[in-house]
């Protein structure tokens, strides 16, 4: 990710130069993956332990988002249990109280992820994540990480560590709110 985020930085124009970051090699247009984009993939702790065709097939089977700032990415409640990396830009994870206010739990940058909570514990979204500035993310299938997971049993173990830690991590910060979220407990 320092690669990609000071090719970013560098850049004149650091939209374009995201979006050529998923352009396929001209070298094999054919080819939809990009070399790139499964060097990133690589490099998140919970996907490390994948061989090159697994890679190769996740970076084949992502989509890639753009969204402006203060978009919704996803909404607190959403059954959707699809995993999203940053590859550029900034976002905010958030929480509602029972007045509506917004309270805000972390804000996530390039090259981090969220969205494994609800993959890990198959129940909806317990928080919301909006853009914070123009943000590139690359959403990951539930289909295509249970297929990962089928296929390595150590990204799930991996997954599953991560998702414990930003549960406490959630949890701990909540609390200091004097709120609770049921859905998160066990």
């Amino acid at each position: 990710f320092a690669l990609v985020e000071r090719q970013i930085v560098e850049s004149e124009d650091p939209l374009q130069t995201t979006l050529e970051f998923f352009s396929p090699p001209s070298t094999a247009a054919s080819d939809r993956r990009s070399v790139r984009l499964m060097d990133v993939i690589s490099m998140i702790p919970f996907f490390a332990p994948l061989q090159d065709a697994e890679r190769e097939e996740l970076a084949e089977d992502a989509t890639m988002h753009v969204f402006s700032a203060g978009e919704m990415i996803i909404e607190e409640g959403d059954q959707d249990r699809s995993i999203f990396v940053i590859l550029d830009g900034r976002v905010k994870v958030f929480t509602r109280d029972d007045s509506g206010n917004e309270l805000e739990l972390a804000t996530l940058g390039i090259g981090q992820f969220f969205g494994e909570m609800s993959f890990v514990s198959g129940k909806p979204r317990s928080s919301s994540v909006a853009a914070l500035e123009l943000s590139v993310v690359v959403q990951i299938s539930y289909d295509s990480m249970a297929k990962v997971i089928e296929q390595n049993t150590r990204v799930k173990e991996v997954l599953e560590e991560y998702h414990q830690i930003r549960k406490q991590d959630t949890l701990e910060k909540l609390a200091k709110m004097g709120l609770t979220k049921p859905e998160l407990l066990p």
